[in-house]
Parts: structure tokens; C-alpha cells; sequence
């Protein structure tokens, strides 16, 4: 995957000429051409006004899945983020979008922060692709105080095929950071595979390490396909309708568990699937279900972490909704 550097003024255009000649040569339309050049000028931006020592944009696409970009620093992170994805808050000397505009010229777009750092992944259709029915969101924060986030997750979206998992390290801190990112590498890696292929996969590479627990699912446009191993919570539910608690297996990847099988359930307009990890305090099922509301996916994982994540380990939420 190419990626540039941008650690100063001068980078954003280099890195905006770059990302835009790649897209044109994926045949994208002027149109998304001059969304693109917003997109990558903004992101560019954040990361040499507000991220220590700059960061890393890395791009990658094809005429099949579009163009995706990934964003990553070294931190602080983004300590308002409802205020910086207001559309028109923007950074200085930027076009005047900032990341809200970035989310809305975006056909998807997920957000991670905290004082570890930010990664923030973006990704454009071309126009004779199926645009996006799913909506998803994740927002991610680790144990107040420390720098590494135990938790992650991972999002491959498109058309025919949606890859969702969230995922928890063992413990927090850095030990736990490393068997999340093992994971996280793996479902990179293998995501083309089988459910039950990934997660076999992920459990011999968490091997030696502290391991980890993980919910994955696979969305295509009828059917909802997960397997769950460990206490990451997840429900399926729709408008009107009491939402269904998806059960998980006990076990740890990395260490052991049991023989397991896929779930399969109809995938609706209007289906909604939300997981969390245990950095969630439970109280928050019995207000009104979140995820069945219908603001922006990432901006209500946001408010879920906010308001009810526990101040003695890491934290992430991840909602899918579809549309009606």
C-alpha cells in the first residue's frame, strides 16, 4: 500500500497531487476528483497542524473497490471530536471543511482516537460502483492515562461483501495492545477467507501472546454471518423490534476454545448491528437502544464511550446500520 509522509506545510500538496493522480488513473470522475483532492487536503492538514511529529497517509484502490485512504499519528489525539466533525470547523489555512466535510463527501468513513493517536480510514466510490446501503461507525478510546489501546477493530466494506469485527487484547496496556494488533494484522490479511477460516487464522497467530477476544461478522445483502469468542457484546435489532442478544462462545483466542459454527440470520433494510466490549458498564441497555436511533453511526459510538465507559479499562463500540 503507498503512503507519504506529511510532516509539514509543503506535504499536503505533494500528498494530495499523489493521491489524486491515483485515482485517476482508477478512472474515477472529476467530479470525485475534486471531492478527493478536499478530502486528502483536509486530512493532510489535520495531520501536520494538530499530530505530533506529522503522520502517514497510506492509499490504496481499484477500478472494483475505489480508492481508501488511512490516516495514522502518534497522537494526542482529538479531544472534541463532536466539535471537529462539525461540517465547517476546519483547520488553519485548510480548505474549510475539516473532518466533517471529509465524512460527508465520503462514501464511508471510520474514526479512531485517543492520546495513543488518531487513524482515521476514508473511502470513495466510482460513480458506476453500487454506493454503500451500510453505514458503519466505531469509535475506540483506551484505559484513561495510558497511551496503548487494547481494544481495535477492523472494517472491510463493500458492495457484496462487509467484514466487521471488534476485538479486545487481553487485559490493557501494552501487552494487550500487541495481541490486538497481532489480530488486527491477521484479519488484514485474511480477510477474504471464511468466517470461521479468519478466526482460525487469528488463533494461531495469537498464539504466545496474552490473546485476545473477538466478535467478527461478514453483512452481504440478505444474510448477517458472525462468530463471537470471549465478552464482546453484540445485538442485532431492528426499528420497532426488540433488539436480539447474538451470543458468543466462551474462550480466548490464542489460549483455547470450543468447536464452533457460523450464525446465520436474515439481514433486513433497517437492520441495525451494534457490539461493544467490556469497557462498556452494562447499565447503558437499559435507556432507550442507541443504535436504533438514527444519527450518524461513529457520532453515537462516540456518545455510547463517552457516557458510559469505564474508567478502569479500554473502550470501543461499533454500529452497522442499514438503510430502509
Amino acid at each position: 500500500m503507498p503512503e507519504i509522509r506529511v510532516e509539514a506545510d509543503y506535504d499536503i500538496g505533494r500528498a494530495r497531487r499523489a493521491v489524486v493522480n491515483f485515482s485517476q488513473e482508477l478512472g474515477m470522475s472529476a467530479r470525485n476528483l475534486s471531492d478527493i483532492a478536499i478530502i486528502t487536503t483536509e486530512l493532510a492538514t489535520n495531520l501536520v497542524r494538530h499530530a505530533n511529529r506529522g503522520g502517514v497517509i497510506h492509499y490504496s484502490g481499484s477500478p472494483e473497490q475505489g480508492l481508501t485512504l488511512e490516516t495514522s499519528d502518534d497522537g494526542p489525539g482529538i479531544t472534541n471530536v463532536e466539535n471537529s466533525m462539525t461540517d465547517g470547523v476546519s483547520s488553519k489555512g485548510s480548505l474549510g471543511g475539516g473532518l466533517g466535510a471529509v465524512q460527508r463527501l465520503a462514501d464511508h468513513f471510520s474514526l479512531e482516537t485517543g492520546k495513543q493517536g488518531t487513524k482515521i480510514i476514508v473511502g470513495k466510490y466510482l460513480d458506476s460502483q453500487t454506493k454503500q446501503s451500510l453505514s458503519v461507525g466505531v469509535y475506540s478510546r483506551p484505559y484513561p492515562g495510558y497511551i496503548r489501546n487494547g481494544d481495535g477493530f477492523f472494517i472491510h466494506q463493500k458492495p457484496a461483501r462487509n467484514v466487521l469485527g471488534l476485538f479486545d487484547g487481553v487485559g490493557h496496556g501494552e501487552l494487550a495492545y500487541q495481541a490486538a494488533n497481532i489480530l488486527l494484522h491477521s484479519l488484514k490479511y485474511h480477510y477474504k477467507l471464511s468466517l470461521e477460516q479468519m478466526v482460525q487464522h487469528s488463533h494461531q497467530r495469537l498464539r504466545g501472546s496474552r490473546g485476545a477476544v473477538l466478535f467478527l461478522a461478514v453483512i452481504t445483502k440478505n444474510e448477517l454471518k458472525y462468530i463471537g469468542i470471549g465478552n464482546i457484546e453484540a445485538f442485532l435489532g431492528i426499528e420497532g423490534v426488540q433488539p436480539k442478544r447474538l451470543m458468543s462462545y466462551r474462550g480466548v483466542l490464542g489460549a483455547s476454545f470450543p468447536e464452533m459454527k457460523v450464525t446465520t440470520l436474515p439481514w433486513k433494510p433497517g437492520s441495525r448491528l451494534l457490539m461493544y466490549t467490556d469497557g462498556i458498564v452494562e447499565r447503558w441497555k437499559s435507556l432507550d437502544p442507541f443504535f436504533l436511533k438514527g444519527g450518524d453511526p461513529g457520532m453515537v459510538c462516540r456518545q455510547i464511550v463517552q457516557d458510559y465507559g469505564r474508567n478502569n479499562d479500554d473502550a470501543s463500540v461499533l454500529i452497522a446500520r442499514e438503510a430502509l
